[in-house]
């Protein structure tokens, strides 16, 4: 489920206002822990990246995620591959303001993902993985023509947590 494509006018001409000089401070690293013999491409490792914001023009104010990855880490399997990972967006919700009430729809959001690459052969991957997303969407959020004009309107509805399967085969060339 999405956020209706009509919102966007209410966000725009409501008393959201963008600022000057807005900043973000983005890290990136990635590291072998354990190499079996180097340049060898092969063994395990972290990786993680952070930003934070003053949360304009955007609402996204945090953003962290970590993991660990591996390649060929069994010698009779030196071409497979796995890996997880977890993030963490920190949201500054938006307020849609109307006559009778102050609208929230967003809250922070995380995930989680995991894999294994089967190299069948060098030239033929099978990767099954999974994904648990807490989207930053929390209630469904329509748009209705009322008497005092088109308002943004929460439903009951919540939008809860998924949980992703996937199955990717991968040819190489």
């Amino acid at each position: 489920t999405s956020i209706d494509q009509r919102l966007r006018s209410i966000i725009e001409t409501n008393s959201l206002t963008p600022e000057k000089g807005s900043w973000n401070i983005y890290y990136n690293f990635d590291q072998y822990l354990y190499e079996p013999k180097k340049g060898v491409d092969r063994g395990v490792g972290i990786f993680g990246r952070l930003g934070v914001s003053d949360g304009n023009p955007n609402f996204m104010k945090f953003f962290g995620s970590f993991g660990v990855g591996g390649k060929g880490m069994f010698e009779s399997r030196p071409h497979d591959q796995f890996g997880w990972g977890f993030y963490y967006i920190n949201i500054d919700n938006p307020r849609l303001q109307g006559p009778l009430q102050t609208t929230s729809f967003l809250r922070d959001e995380y995930g989680f993902e995991a894999f294994y690459n089967f190299a069948i052969t060098p030239w033929a991957l099978l990767t099954p993985d999974i994904q648990i997303v807490r989207g930053a969407q929390k209630d469904i959020v329509t748009i209705g023509q009322g008497p005092l004009g088109v308002l943004p309107r929460l439903d009951k509805k919540s939008i809860s947590t998924s949980t992703v399967l996937g199955l990717r085969l991968q040819l190489l060339f």
